[in-house]
């Protein structure tokens, strides 16, 4: 039995409520977390008493000695970590690994800047990401990095590949092991498309994302971020004030029920897997799309994305190559869709040379590669929560029912919020009278205590 201990939002076996997954983050803001914590998950659930846990996004969700005396390692997997934004997470990251007795593994982990990143200058991030890096390979053996860019981003601190990390790419495309097969679409005005997109995009993608989907009757949006479920499930405006696919529910993609957003795995490639092509700026929208069987292009804009892209040897086109006169049939007939599997076998057995390197029990150990799995087992056992459709295709007792659904865990959430700090405010007090009376002692009382607590 492995008893592994990860970071991560939710277990894949976890259901919870859209108004509980709004309220209190449990996708890390994106869906697509998802993915490429169910591949390293799967991976790693080597039988049916294997134990998961996660710390629900939180580093202190239980302490190291806990940690320590329950679990045999502890599980990283991370999207574009190697950022600004994400250095106080990665501070506190380092300083729980350091307490920590037990393995600690780094199984995907990316940098996030420009398309031609420029590694002649240092980066705000440097100091935290070697600190992170250097404590992690104190418990294990090597990380695990998702492209060449993040590669040289880690040599430019002084890391080394083979030695200090390997090349992996993203371990949600290895939740099918080595099995990928991808045929080129044949599209016409009645074909199933899936679209996507983000904020990220600049305006002209999201422009000729939101052009090319009129050229489908039978198209879909499908959101990623707690934004576009807010606005879904509730019917509320989208947040941003900038050209976007849909912004309020009198939009005709809400009225026409053309979005939708999906809390789990199975069911976002569920619905995939029924469509002919997909197509937008989002990384893991169209890998979900990939390891569902059905085509997928995407449109590249940063390292992330250009990185993954060229690894996996994803259909790819860059933002700057999108030209509105040509129609998405035209796009897709200059692609080859069966170039990913050509390359699937060679990045999986990296894959799996990675985890061999660290000694962590796997799935695919002895040459292995199991069609069904503990993972997939427990899967269909889980009570899964169906694609949310948008409010605008809801009774008036659904809209009622979403409305309590978010309100209730809303009221929840404040209430442990508001004893927390009147928790909080109470030490706080009891800190200031404590003091205030030191302050007002005689001096020689002070001294007197003083040397008599160093005494003792």
């Amino acid at each position: 039995m492995s008893r592994i201990y990860y970071r991560g939002g939710m277990s894949p076996f976890e259901t919870f409520s859209p108004g509980y997954i709004l309220t209190h983050n449990v996708i890390g803001t994106n869906v697509g977390n998802f993915l490429y914590l169910n591949g390293v998950l799967r991976s790693l659930m080597i039988d049916d008493n294997t134990v998961i846990q996660a710390n629900y996004y939180n580093t202190n969700y239980y302490k190291p000695e806990y940690v320590n005396e329950n679990f045999d390692c502890f599980v990283i997997p991370l999207a574009d970590a190697f950022r600004e934004n994400f250095v106080n997470e990665l501070n506190e990251l380092t300083s729980f690994v350091k307490k920590l007795k037990i393995p600690c593994y780094v199984i995907g982990v990316g940098l996030k800047e420009s398309y031609e990143p420029d590694f002649s200058q240092p980066k705000p991030q440097d100091e935290a990401v070697k600190k992170f890096v250097t404590a992690v390979l104190e418990k294990s053996n090597c990380i695990g990095v998702r492209g060449e860019l993040t590669g040289k981003y880690l040599e430019t601190l002084g890391f080394a590949e083979g030695r200090d990390f390997m090349v992996i790419g993203c371990p949600s495309m290895y939740m099918k092991g080595k099995r990928l097969h991808i045929q080129n679409p044949k599209l016409d005005v009645n074909s199933k498309v899936c679209f996507n997109s983000n904020v990220a995009a600049s305006v002209p993608t999201r422009k000729f994302i939101k052009l090319k989907m009129k050229e489908f009757e039978n198209h879909y949006f499908i959101g990623q971020v707690v934004n576009e479920l807010r606005s879904i499930y509730l019917g509320a405006p989208y947040e941003y004030k900038i050209e976007y696919n849909f912004r309020n529910v009198t939009d005709k993609i809400y009225q026409d029920g053309r979005l939708r957003f999906f809390c789990n795995v199975p069911k976002w490639m569920e619905f995939l897997n029924d469509s002919d092509l997909t197509f937008g700026s989002r990384l893991h929208g169209n890998i979900a799309a990939v390891l569902a069987g059905t085509p997928a292009l995407l449109v590249t804009k940063d390292s992330r994305t250009r990185e993954l892209a060229e690894y996996h040897h994803l259909n790819a086109i860059h933002e700057s190559k999108l030209n509105e006169k040509l129609t998405l049939q035209e796009l897709v007939e200059q692609q080859d869709f069966s170039q990913i599997e050509k390359y699937q076998k060679q990045n999986f057995d990296r894959y799996v040379a990675f985890l061999k390197k660290n000694d962590i029990p796997n799935i695919f150990m002895d040459g292995e590669d199991p069609q069904e799995t503990a993972f997939d087992r427990k899967i269909k056992q889980t009570d899964l929560l169906e694609g949310i459709v948008p409010v605008s295709q809801c009774s008036l007792e659904e809209i009622a029912e979403r409305n309590r659904d978010y309100y209730t865990n809303l009221d929840e959430k404040l209430d442990r919020l508001s004893k927390k700090l009147n928790f909080t405010s109470d030490l706080l007090q009891k800190e200031r009278i404590k003091n205030q009376k030191i302050a007002t002692e005689p001096l020689s009382k002070k001294v007197v205590n003083k040397v008599k607590g160093f005494l003792k």
